[in-house]
């Protein structure tokens, strides 16, 4: 099964809460069917593609999930222009948005890397997946481990924790990266791109530095 056959199945399995129905669209969603087509199914045909969606879905998630993509799963060693792409598809549900984010994740880079996206949507989802959710689980440890810069609560981490592939950190929704980002290259003295470029570390640093320096400014005035 690939990504994006998963993702269909995903996305159905998330809305659609009449069972028939749900499968009548994951059928026209795999195979590319018209809703009149598979109105008219008669039910051995129907049946028979649901049984063969339900064994390939099975068999897939059977098989061993490793990865064959050379992504980079240990958030502190992304840039600053990675983090910003990874807060952004990590906004809300991660799964729609797995081929995204393995491309923004690919260690061999280009400016066209997202480009790649495509590709891996059909890559087989075991290869995929895992390297996905370890590099979010990452992420989120790297966002609590600055957690006085996201001032994050104990209470919404017990939650990251608990459900770390659906819940997105708080911090993804509210932060304003343009802004931030334009702080650290006033900051450090260097063009915009530069500070893209900027490991993550460095960047999150000098957001921390920037902010104890405003919070202190506020205190003393």
């Amino acid at each position: 099964m690939t990504l994006k056959e998963y993702q269909i199945i995903y996305k159905h399995n998330n809305s659609v809460t009449d069972e028939v129905e749900r499968m009548a669209f994951i059928i026209m969603d795999l195979y590319n069917l018209p809703y009149a087509k598979v109105d008219s199914m008669s039910k051995k045909a129907f049946m028979a593609k649901i049984k063969k969606v339900t064994k390939k879905f099975n068999q897939t998630f059977k098989k061993p999930f490793y990865c064959r993509l050379p992504l980079e799963t240990d958030a502190t060693k992304i840039n600053f222009a990675q983090f910003i792409e990874a807060c952004y598809f990590l906004k809300n549900d991660p799964i729609p948005n797995l081929h995204l984010l393995a491309a923004t994740l690919l260690k061999k880079k280009n400016k066209q890397h997202l480009a790649e996206a495509g590709k891996i949507l059909n890559k087989p989802v075991n290869y995929v997946i895992s390297d996905c959710i370890n590099f979010i689980d990452s992420f989120n440890t790297l966002l609590y481990s600055y957690r006085g810069l996201f001032e994050i609560d104990e209470e919404q981490q017990e939650e990251i924790i608990e459900k770390p592939i659906k819940k997105a950190h708080p911090f993804v929704e509210t932060y304003g990266w343009i802004y931030s980002a334009k702080q650290v290259a006033d900051f450090e003295n260097i063009p915009l791109d530069k500070a893209y470029d900027m490991p993550i570390i460095q960047a999150l640093n000098t957001l921390s530095l920037l902010k104890s320096k405003a919070d202190y400014e506020k205190r003393t005035t």
